[in-house]
């Protein structure tokens, strides 16, 4: 008897033919659902899996018979389809539409009226813009929170020695979802800068070095330091806080006398500098 087996021409008795089994494709999910992102295992639970493929969604492929993590970003459902071969070339597919579904987060907004404050103003008023969320939580950043609050009263903050106070609001969705939104509400504290009118450089180890002490709301950015000697000379120069007078210039004792200094300097959260000048007597 003559056969024919893929264009192959033979003359037998017999021809034994093989039929490859198409794998029964089964897998699994930690999860179904729940708020972006999130995070899903998948786990192939095939026997005998190879040459294994996913399709995520239609958008990512995934090439793995072991287990792996996914992080679904885009609220929405998913199709979840995974195939594989086998060594012969057989091909088998399991679809499951819209098996995971992540669910839509708020989206956390808000306006206030200003953000600086000061001693005697220091009301802020607070507009909620946010949208699909039905439970709000206002933490001021001072200690105090409103909750299932959607637009709070005027909240006054008590000013110390803060420099900022962060307000956060969270909002949460009817799926529990959450999602928040923080403005920093700036301190303008008095800026304060005293500068000692003499010192004695005499290493008796006090009143050695001479530097101007400063307020909280004083920033380091732009800060200067300079003293002149009484022909306009500049003998010191400090550009930070770190650096303090001697009483020295190029390693030489200066003179007793009296010099001229000149402060600048701008607040943390302004732009505008102020500038100081006044004298400094150096006593032996």
């Amino acid at each position: 008897m003559n056969y024919d087996l893929n264009g192959c021409f033979a003359e037998a008795e017999t021809v034994m033919v093989t039929v490859d089994t198409v794998p029964v494709v089964t897998f699994d999910v930690s999860t179904t659902s729940g708020c972006a992102p999130l995070n899903v295992v998948l786990t192939n639970t095939t026997d005998n899996a190879f040459d294994c493929v996913w399709d995520i969604g239609g958008t990512s492929s995934v090439y793995e018979c072991s287990d792996f993590s996914f992080n679904f970003v885009e609220e929405g459902c998913y199709d979840i389809t995974l195939s594989m071969g086998t060594p012969n070339g057989c091909t088998a597919t399991t679809t499951m539409e819209n098996l995971i579904c992540v669910l839509p987060n708020p989206n956390v907004s808000f306006g206030v009226t200003t953000n600086q404050i000061s001693v005697g103003s220091s009301e802020v008023g607070f507009s909620n813009t946010s949208s699909n969320a039905v439970e709000y939580i206002w933490d001021y950043g001072d200690g105090l929170v409103d909750s299932l609050v959607y637009n709070p009263e005027m909240h006054e903050f008590d000013i110390d020695d803060e420099e900022s106070f962060p307000v956060t609001l969270y909002g949460i969705s009817d799926e529990g979802c959450l999602d928040s939104a923080q403005v920093i509400i700036f301190v303008n504290q008095q800026a304060v800068v005293f500068a000692p009118n003499s010192f004695t450089p005499d290493n008796d180890g006090l009143n050695d070095s001479w530097f101007p002490t400063y307020s909280p709301s004083i920033s380091e950015e732009g800060f200067e330091v300079q003293i002149f000697n009484r022909w306009g000379e500049l003998v010191f120069e400090a550009l930070n806080f770190s650096n303090t007078w001697d009483g020295t210039f190029k390693g030489s004792q200066c003179q007793v006398g009296t010099y001229t200094y000149r402060i600048s300097y701008k607040l943390k959260y302004s732009e505008e500098r102020e500038v100081v000048v006044g004298h400094v007597s150096l006593i032996r």
